[in-house]
């Protein structure tokens, strides 16, 4: 038998109030119980053929052909405990290349070297790449390629880092962060990990190869640390070649010249050029090394080079070694 309707007008008001009552705690409780993001787990190992990863996947194992690694545009992908490599040398693609925008997640260790003068992981041009995570990446190149971001001739785009334990290495003429020899990149931002990137030869550590060009140069945070390749400077560009402005405005950054050369830390290298170089007394502190000795060249700006204004705010708590 159906109930009838109660027409006591207090109790048709306590039922609507019930009701909305219920509606605003699913509308506010609802969220937070929706379904977590679906991971799909994919062995490397198991691999028989070339792989575009999805948003979501969880790249594992090793890699034991020489099979082309691709991430779909705008996917956030996670590496874990992977080992990624070119191992033919007539393999022309690197470790990893983004198709796109694209965010890698650092759980565990990981290993990507790119062969045959590409780079660990390509950065296509006009994208950006933002690398995460607790976990750590050791990125690499044969020859005239980066460890993160282009090769030779061949043009790259943005690079965010904002965690984890990530150290670079250039090739033979390229930059461990950047770009590679007579070939463009776009800006690197590091706000937060542990960053170390080694320079080729004429090349910077951070910044761009001989004869490229970088974007901006910006550090927010984290720990960072970058060794310049022969003849070239830690952070900035390398020779005969530009980057633009240079802010580091948090963070620890330790910045050093190749050995046995008489060059800025940060800057322009010889025959090069950089824009504005602006460190904030936000900084923790920045550590900058004139291989040729305290005095005898400024550790910050260029030699035999050109840069913009070099700008130290009262405070900050820069040491020259």
């Amino acid at each position: 038998k159906a109930m009838a309707k109660s027409t006591d007008p207090a109790q048709a008001d306590l039922g609507a109030a019930l009701f909305n009552y219920g509606a605003a705690a699913k509308a506010c409780f609802g969220a937070g119980t929706q379904e977590p993001e679906v991971q799909t787990i994919v062995d490397l190992g198991a691999l028989v053929g070339d792989y575009e990863a999805q948003n979501g996947d969880v790249l594992t194992g090793t890699l034991t052909g020489d099979y082309k690694l691709t991430v779909a545009d705008g996917a956030n992908i996670t590496l874990k405990d992977a080992d990624v490599a070119c191992l033919d040398s007539g393999a022309y693609f690197a470790a990893i290349t983004p198709l796109g925008d694209a965010t890698v997640t650092l759980e565990g260790s990981n290993i990507v070297m790119g062969g045959n003068g590409v780079p660990g992981i390509y950065v296509p041009e006009d994208k950006t790449l933002t690398i995460d995570g607790a976990g750590s990446l050791e990125a690499s190149s044969t020859s005239d390629a980066c460890g993160i971001g282009g090769a030779n001739q061949i043009s790259a785009g943005n690079i965010v880092i904002n965690g984890g334990t990530v150290t670079a290495y250039g090739g033979f003429s390229a930059a461990g962060i950047g770009c590679g020899p007579g070939a463009d990149c776009g800006d690197i931002i590091i706000n937060g990990g542990t960053v170390t990137a080694y320079g080729g030869h004429q090349s910077a550590g951070i910044g761009s190869a001989v004869g490229g060009n970088c974007g901006d140069i910006t550090i927010n945070g984290g720990t960072v640390t970058a060794y310049g390749g022969r003849e070239s400077v830690g952070i900035g560009s390398g020779e005969y070649g530009s980057c633009g402005d240079i802010t580091i405005s948090g963070g620890t950054v330790t910045a050093v010249p190749y050995e046995n050369t008489i060059r800025p830390s940060i800057g322009s290298s010889p025959y090069a050029s950089c824009g504005n170089i602006l460190i904030k007394n936000t900084v923790t502190a920045v550590y900058v090394v004139s291989s040729g000795g305290p005095g005898e060249v400024d550790p910050i700006g260029t030699r035999f080079g050109t840069c913009g204004t070099v700008t130290i705010e009262d405070g900050a708590n820069v040491i020259v070694c």
